[in-house]
């Protein structure tokens, strides 16, 4: 479907250095850098795209891009019918081909462009980042982020954040506010109490899908469904020692850093640990503990300190090569 839309409203969808889509803003893509004057942008993403497979042969470098842009007229002789396609996900159009060309009428100040909006089946999904985590959680303190997967603040469909946080309501009043203009947008948002968790779902416009979660926590969890035990005062020790991590905010919004809070590291293995305890079919966490413990004797002091799960350094070792022995 050939259409006019606004040209700021569509976004890249980009390849970083491990193969995973980022989408982004086109002023900040490699492609619209480099037409700004920064060819190094641009040559390693151009190198990134060789080393993945991913550019064709008629991929162009930085010197063949510059060229193309001088010389590009969209829509006229010999491009008249080589329209950028996009693809509308979630409620946003991203392109699917296209980039040199939509970059370049940015560049030279087209507010609009004509474009085919295809349903092709996108191959490569990537990250969603609909909503700017970065944004919503910023100067926001009384919270930890845990078991984080390394994502944020870049997220996928799907994904939910499970927050610590000293209170919950206060922590829900801070958020539904900045979840606003998305509601203007025609996203959904559903607040549901779980006891001693509130999630925060959002769903995007004209969709039944969840795209992200808000899993807030006042308490540990584990003594549902169990016999885990957890001190009290280890909710506020945690707390006590939470660290600041300073991420880039996600290439789909305007440019800057962003500071989150999460447990130290202890405290991460510590809770993955229990999530594993208590959820034995979650796996990943208790991988997650067995590659990155380092000081198993520091970890079992903290386990019977706060902790009523018993545990010794033999129970590691043993732990840990079931772990590898079947190849989890």
């Amino acid at each position: 479907m050939i259409k006019e839309v606004e040209i700021n409203k569509v976004k890249l969808r980009l390849f970083d250095d491990v193969g995973v889509i980022h989408p982004y803003l086109i002023e900040n893509s490699p492609h619209y850098k480099l037409l700004c004057g920064d060819k190094d942008s641009y040559q390693k993403y151009y190198d990134r795209m060789k080393m993945l497979g991913r550019a064709k042969n008629n991929y162009m470098n930085s010197d063949e891009y510059l060229n193309f842009y001088e010389n590009f007229n969209y829509l006229e002789e010999p491009y008249t019918d080589s329209y950028i396609t996009v693809k509308l996900i979630d409620g946003s159009l991203f392109t699917v081909d296209g980039d040199h060309r939509i970059v370049s009428e940015y560049k030279k100040g087209s507010t609009k462009v004509l474009v085919d909006i295809v349903d092709t089946k996108v191959k490569w999904i990537g990250y969603s980042n609909l909503l700017n985590i970065s944004e919503i959680l910023d100067g926001v303190d009384d919270y930890v982020i845990i078991k984080d997967d390394d994502d944020i603040p870049n997220y996928r469909s799907r994904d939910d954040l499970d927050i610590l946080c000293k209170d919950r309501n206060k922590l829900k009043d801070i958020i539904l506010p900045r979840l606003k203009p998305y509601q203007e947008k025609n996203f959904t948002i559903k607040v549901v109490d779980k006891g001693i968790r509130t999630h925060i779902d959002v769903y995007p416009p004209n969709s039944s899908s969840l795209n992200f979660r808000f899993d807030l926590l006042y308490s540990f969890p584990y003594r549902i469904n169990s016999n885990i035990d957890v001190n009290n005062s280890y909710f506020d020790v945690i707390f006590e020692r939470s660290i600041s991590k300073s991420f880039n905010v996600p290439f789909t919004f305007k440019e800057g850093k962003v500071d989150l809070l999460f447990p130290n590291t202890d405290d991460d293995l510590i809770l993955r640990f229990l999530e594993w305890v208590w959820r034995p079919d979650k796996v990943r966490h208790v991988k997650y503990v067995k590659d990155n413990l380092t000081n198993v004797q520091s970890f079992i002091d903290i386990l019977k300190k706060y902790t009523n799960v018993e545990s010794n350094s033999s129970y590691f070792v043993k732990l840990f090569k079931d772990i590898d022995a079947k190849g989890i």
